[in-house]
């Protein structure tokens, strides 16, 4: 089980040693950009989970931690950040394998750290009608509600993760930014909160997996024609619950990367009494535990706005001024102004 949340810092109460830090890999993240720039989408996320290094790669590329991001907005004001799903893995963790991967991939799955963050300021808009999905149904890690500006910190810490974070001198780890058509969520982190990952000089190599699908020849459509995510799973075995909702789809992209670039060679052992599905469904259980995270609170009520219980059991009384004002005025009890969606 992986040592050091990217979020948290050491974890307590593991049954294993923490994995000590590495030694400082000489070289420039400029440099490892450039010999990167080189080489396939697949190459690199292999070399990262340790099972095809890559041939005179630099030093520095044995430090790298992935990322991969995925977000959701309203439906009717994409303006409106609601949801951030962040997945981190680190070939630090995954050192301790010695090549012993699991059934489908399972240990190097239960290394990756799960975070869902709905924002405060938006989290009342649930989209409904054309992309419906459901916040309260994120399977993976736990839910943190936090303002937009803790979004910016937390995301800003995620991308600069020290090498060795009881000496940060040491620089920070070289970033992969992964994600499904992550342009989309690029563009929407930066037009919402003015966050730009690329900006903080860490990124080193961007992988999306609809990419990954055409490396591995699971997807040859027209151009401009991409795999969907929910297809993609499918071709891998296993079924995207739950999707729209921004941690779940960061959850099955990172899976749906690792099991793409591992499927080809048959890296992973196959086992008759587990199946793919079996394996997510464990990885799921397991995040719900490990990926502890101390940005933001756990609860939030979506109605009045305390911070003592969800909406589900508001009891407070409450009224939107702006829903009065046009009549609505049995509307106008189910919200407080500031959770109106009538001005949207």
């Amino acid at each position: 089980m992986a040592q050091y949340s990217p979020l948290t810092g050491p974890i307590s109460g593991g049954s294993q040693s923490p994995t000590p830090p590495p030694t400082f890999a000489p070289g420039s993240i400029a440099e490892l950009r450039s010999f990167l720039s080189g080489q396939s989408q697949t190459a690199v996320l292999r070399h990262i989970l340790g099972v095809q290094k890559i041939p005179n790669a630099p030093a520095l590329a044995d430090h790298m931690i992935v990322n991969a991001i995925d977000c959701e907005s309203y439906e009717h004001d994409h303006s409106m950040l609601t949801e951030i799903g962040l997945a981190s893995l680190h070939s630090r963790d995954l050192l301790a394998l010695a090549g012993s991967i699991g059934c489908h991939a399972e240990n190097i799955l239960k290394n990756i750290y799960f975070y869902h963050f709905r924002l405060k300021e938006n989290a009342h808009a649930v989209n409904r009608k054309f992309c419906p999905g459901d916040p309260e149904s994120n399977r993976f890690g736990t839910t943190r509600f936090v303002t937009a500006q803790e979004a910016k910190q937390m995301l800003t810490e995620s991308f600069q993760w020290a090498i060795d974070p009881a000496d940060p001198g040491r620089g920070p780890c070289p970033v992969v930014f992964l994600g499904h058509a992550i342009g989309n969520d690029l563009d929407m982190l930066w037009n919402s909160i003015g966050f730009s990952a690329h900006q903080l000089g860490t990124i080193v190599k961007t992988i999306d997996t609809q990419d990954l699908a055409k490396e591995a020849g699971i997807w040859s459509g027209r151009p401009g024609n991409q795999i969907g995510l929910r297809n993609l799973c499918g071709s891998l075995g296993f079924s995207a619950r739950d999707q729209h909702t921004a941690g779940n789809d960061t959850a099955y992209t990172i899976i749906a990367a690792i099991l793409v670039v591992l499927r080809p060679e048959f890296q992973y052992q196959e086992d008759p009494r587990q199946s793919v599905s079996e394996v997510v469904e464990a990885v799921e259980l397991h995040s719900q535990t490990s990926s502890v995270c101390e940005f933001g609170i756990a609860i939030y009520c979506t109605r009045c706005g305390d911070e003592r219980h969800v909406r589900e059991k508001c009891r407070e009384r409450v009224q939107c001024s702006n829903c009065l004002s046009k009549g609505y005025d049995k509307a106008s009890r189910s919200h407080a102004t500031q959770f109106c969606l009538r001005q949207v």
